[in-house]
């Protein structure tokens, strides 16, 4: 099958990445990009810590070791989500937290998702003070008169 030049390969139809806002660990908001399944969901706002922990009760240090400390959480979040969904495509089940995962999609618990907040009227911006007292915009006769 020949690719049109500039059309990504990528099926968007079979993948849908979704943006949710969570608290993460360290009680900060957090935007994070899932697919959705349930090693996402169950990693969902995990701190780097709690990632290394995921990684050595599955028995991943050995595979993703060296990138710890290394990679941004992010980065190995990704890393370990991606070992994790090796793991369970090969018939393994893997332990995230509180949940034993055995499918993709399943039901799991973790960080919930936090709504965004209402955004309310735009605020004006505040005049400025002018030399001559008057509020608005320096204008270029103002400009000289400060001269």
């Amino acid at each position: 099958m020949e690719q049109e030049k500039g059309k990504s390969f990528i099926d968007r139809d079979k993948y849908v990445y979704e943006v949710t806002r969570v608290r993460g660990a360290d009680g900060r908001m957090k935007a994070s990009r899932t697919n959705g399944d349930a090693v996402a969901r169950a990693m969902l706002g995990m701190s780097p810590q709690q990632v290394e922990e995921v990684i050595a009760q599955n028995g991943l240090s050995d595979k993703l070791g060296r990138h710890i400390g290394v990679r941004t959480p992010g980065q190995l979040r990704m890393l370990a989500g991606n070992a994790l969904r090796h793991m369970l495509k090969q018939g393994s089940s893997i332990v995230i937290g509180d949940n034993t995962i055995k499918r993709l999609d399943q039901e799991v618990t973790g960080a919930t998702a936090v709504p965004r907040a209402p955004k309310g009227p735009a605020k004006a911006p505040a005049a400025k003070e002018t030399p001559s007292g008057a509020k608005g915009r320096a204008t270029k006769s103002s400009k000289k008169a400060r001269k």
